[in-house]
Order: C-alpha cells, then sequence, then structure tokens
C-alpha cells in the first residue's frame, strides 16, 4: 500500500511542478491539500517512520502558512512578484516531499 501512496504523491508532486502563475493559487490549493490527504494517509500506515513525520510536518507547519501568505500575496501583488513566490513555494513542498523516496 505505502508504494502505491508514495505514486500518488509524486504524482501530486509532479502537478504542482507544473503549475503556472497564470491561473492562480486555486490549483495549488487543491493540489496542496490532496497532497496532504495523502500523506496522512501514508502516515498513518507507519506512525513512526521519520521521514513521513518530517514531510507531514513540513506540509502543514510550513506548507499551509505559507499558502496562506500566497493566496493573500496573489490579490495584492504584481504577477513577477507572485510568480517568484509561487516558484520558491512549489520547490519547497517538493523538497518536503523528496524525502519519501
Amino acid at each position: 500500500m505505502e508504494p502505491t501512496i508514495i505514486s500518488q504523491i509524486l504524482l501530486e508532486k509532479c502537478i504542482i511542478q507544473k503549475l503556472s502563475a497564470r491561473g492562480g493559487p486555486i490549483k495549488l490549493v487543491t493540489c496542496h491539500e490532496r497532497m496532504t490527504k495523502l500523506v496522512w494517509t501514508l502516515l498513518q500506515t507507519d506512525p513512526s517512520h521519520v521521514n513521513y513525520i518530517k514531510t507531514w510536518e513540513t506540509l502543514v507547519d510550513y506548507g499551509e502558512k505559507e499558502l496562506r501568505y500566497l493566496v493573500q500575496f496573489y490579490q495584492v501583488s504584481t504577477s513577477k512578484k507572485y510568480t517568484k513566490y509561487l516558484y520558491r513555494l512549489t520547490k519547497k513542498i517538493s523538497l518536503a516531499v523528496s524525502i519519501l523516496y
């Protein structure tokens, strides 16, 4: 079961990496929610697995705060600044997930 969940998480990661700034943050929020649910499911398969815990904590503690900030930032910023911030956030999400494999 774990390899299947990890595969789904990696698929979400690929989707997030391909997002463009043109669509706004809605798609990123949706993908982040799906990924968070998948990581939670993975964590339930082995609650003591250090990498699962680290990924969960990064996505929830850090990712959700940054995501809220990104949504607010999108409403008041220029597209160049938003694009840079989106790129940084997608990289951080990617790094959080990369410890799973």
